[in-house]
């Protein structure tokens, strides 16, 4: 049995919202020695179990894999912000899948990733068809234990405006007690809780490949 506090995750994406709450919870979280961010410029974190590493995650080949328990995975933009499909796919897809390889190089047992309700690689929608891609391209890695967290819109406070979203998250906290039975997939969640279900599911030994929607996500925050 792993003595408590000794433990290293890696985390990308712990400057967006969901990111930002799981790295806080991996910092505090005692199984873990070491929380190391990878970043692309340096970050104002203070804390004796932080470390980061600056890099471009189309470099990361580069860069000798770090040994860890387990890697946390928030990265994701919007078409809008990211400017078009190609440079949304880079991020979503390809940044993604160079930091699960990177991982795996480096023997991390346990991969999770935000990736969003609806994936899926046939999908006629690009966003979700990349967020399927990216889910594929995972499994392939072949982890002992893999945990696909996909949340609908996400609430919580962004360090950028996202008005379409804010919008979407109002219309959908309205129409929250329709969304029943298949539906019940769609309702919007706090960025917090998906950060809270990331780090309870790393602490489960169960080997597999496991997918969480709404209901599964709310269950593992709770823990």
């Amino acid at each position: 049995m792993r003595v408590p506090g000794s433990k290293t995750a890696l985390i990308a994406g712990s400057t967006g919202l969901i990111g930002g709450h799981c790295l806080q919870l991996l910092l505090e979280h005692p199984a873990y020695a070491q929380v190391i961010a990878l970043v692309r410029k340096p970050q104002p974190v203070k804390h004796p179990r932080y470390r980061e590493i600056v890099t471009s995650f189309a470099d990361l080949g580069s860069i000798p894999p770090v040994a860890a328990d387990e890697a946390f995975c928030a990265l994701g933009t919007t078409i809008k912000k990211a400017g078009s499909k190609e440079a949304f796919r880079h991020v979503d897809h390809d940044a993604v899948a160079n930091f699960a390889y990177w991982a795996r190089a480096g023997e991390t047992s346990c991969f999770c990733v935000v990736s969003s309700v609806g994936a899926d690689s046939n999908s006629g929608s690009f966003y979700l068809a990349v967020k399927g891609e990216m889910e594929e391209g995972i499994a392939e890695q072949r982890f002992p234990r893999s945990h696909i967290f996909r949340p609908s819109v996400l609430l919580g406070d962004r360090q950028e405006s996202r008005p379409r979203e804010i919008l979407g998250a109002g219309l959908l906290r309205l129409t929250a007690p329709l969304l029943i039975g298949p539906l019940r997939e769609y309702r919007a969640i706090e960025g917090a809780k998906v950060a809270q279900a990331m780090v309870a599911a790393a602490q489960q030994n169960q080997p597999g490949r496991f997918v969480h929607t709404y209901a599964e996500i709310c269950q593992l925050a709770q823990r």
